[in-house]
């Protein structure tokens, strides 16, 4: 008796977890930097099946850590990765416990003190799961928006009686490390240029719209030769814009700020800004390529990296605004930014550049069907 013995093959089904994000933002939903960082977040964690969930808390100091006790005492909905930004001390009051919970973190667009880099450490030195921090580079912002704006103003003669080019400098808060190194950049921009350029005052406008209209009014009133006014944030140089508009001196004063916002864009064709200074919202999707990589596997050997800044002025802004005047990214393909996803690349290229390309790449694509319909 002969036995028959059949074998019968399945397909072998693996199944993969997506890695769970909470990201603390201190803005609000409609803030006008964190919107744009916000959206492109979203398009990265959709094209990285990333279960990202954000938590606004509206540049209000209660609410933003009143949030993080929810994520620290909510144990039964830990996330995989919490994405923080160190506003108001936040990460210094929230790396300590999350790290003993075992999520993993990653620090962004504002970081620690120089003192209080003492005190924590860089990733994994004294905490084990703080595993990467992303920080723009905001000491050369603010050098970059100041040399510009120098630089302009130097080329169009807007000098004081005495032949000095003259500034007002209009920071964010004293609690913000980007806030003073964007100041410092200023100030080793100035310094530069020897005894031709005067900062006649630095002034914290709090990152708020308003206060900086009310300061640039008082400043106004107070200096007969302002040539520059410089602003750490787009939102505050909206502010100095609303308040020269008023008085009547907005072709004599030359206004710049940081941030590449929508409307800063529009400000810049129109010549009512000299510049703007920006790229970093785009970390917030970049911190989320990296966790990605480090969910699957990807050894991550720089834990500690900088964005860069780029200049947008009345020479480039109808490049630029091609491809960044609105918040639309679903024709960007994010898996293209991880090592994980492809095995030839040999390190990150984030930024501008590859973003550009990889848009105009898609875009020649479409143009291509176009024709071939035709």
């Amino acid at each position: 008796m002969k036995m028959i013995f059949i074998l019968i093959f399945f397909p072998i089904i693996v199944f993969t977890k997506s890695p769970s994000v909470v990201f603390i933002n201190p803005g609000a939903i409609d803030d006008i930097f964190f919107s744009r960082m916000v959206s492109f977040m979203q398009a990265a964690a959709n094209d990285l099946d990333i279960k990202l969930k954000i938590i606004y808390t509206d540049r209000n100091y209660f609410k933003s850590f009143e949030a993080a006790e929810k994520v620290i005492l909510d144990k039964g909905e830990l996330p995989d990765y919490l994405i923080l930004i160190n506003e108001n001390g936040l990460g210094e009051f929230l790396l300590p416990k999350v790290d003993k919970l075992g999520v993993k973190i990653i620090l962004i667009n504002e970081g620690f003190s120089k003192e209080k880099v003492k005190i924590f450490g860089r990733p994994k030195e004294k905490f084990k799961n703080w595993i990467i921090e992303y920080l723009p580079d905001d000491f050369n912002a603010g050098y970059l928006l100041a040399k510009e704006l120098i630089d302009k103003a130097i080329e169009n003669k807007k000098f004081d009686k005495d032949g000095k080019i003259n500034i007002i400098g209009l920071l964010g808060t004293s609690r913000t490390t980007s806030s003073v190194l964007r100041g410092n950049g200023l100030k080793k921009a100035i310094e530069e240029y020897g005894g031709k350029v005067k900062l006649l005052q630095t002034v914290k406008a709090d990152w708020d719209i308003k206060r900086a209209e009310d300061i640039t009014s008082k400043a106004l009133k107070r200096y007969d030769d302002i040539s520059i006014i410089w602003s750490a944030s787009d939102g505050m140089a909206l502010g100095s814009y609303n308040a020269i508009k008023k008085l009547k001196k907005h072709s004599s004063i030359l206004i710049g700020g940081i941030d590449w916002t929508l409307f800063s864009l529009d400000k810049v064709k129109n010549e009512d800004f000299t510049a703007t200074v920006g790229g970093h919202f785009m970390d917030g999707a970049w911190a989320l390529v990296l966790l990605y990589d480090d969910f699957n596997g990807v050894k991550i050997n720089n834990r500690v990296m900088k964005s860069k800044f780029y200049v947008i002025n009345k020479m480039n802004v109808h490049f630029f605004e091609k491809y960044f005047k609105k918040n639309e990214w679903n024709n960007l393909d994010f898996k293209k930014f991880s090592l994980f996803l492809n095995h030839s690349l040999k390190a990150y290229n984030f930024g501008y550049t590859t973003v550009i390309r990889l848009l105009k790449l898609d875009e020649d694509v479409i143009n291509s069907k176009k024709i071939i319909k035709k």
